[in-house]
């Protein structure tokens, strides 16, 4: 999802609100209850380029799925920094 005009502070506030939704909905399936894991980049603070943007955005969806079920996570790197990761909510 694109947020056009969003900053970090209100993509991780709209990331929080979509895995809670989706907590709170109680969502069941043949496998077990449906959960979210969302990663949040902005440009141009973790990205310099659309490519770079979606794979800071997947990495950080990614760290979000290996913390556990329904999570959000924010890349927190700048472009030439290492990276690091900061939770929004587990």
């Amino acid at each position: 999802m694109a947020l056009i005009g969003a900053g970090r502070v209100e993509a991780a506030e709209v990331a929080e609100r979509i895995r809670a939704a989706v907590e709170s909905a109680r969502l069941v399936c043949p496998v077990g209850q449906v959960t979210v894991s969302v990663g949040v980049a902005t440009f141009p603070e973790h990205a310099a380029t659309k490519a770079e943007l979606l794979e800071k955005a997947d990495w950080a969806m990614y760290i979000a799925k290996r913390s556990g079920a329904t999570a959000a996570r924010c890349s927190t790197r700048a472009n030439g920094r290492r990276s690091r990761r900061r939770a929004i909510r587990s």
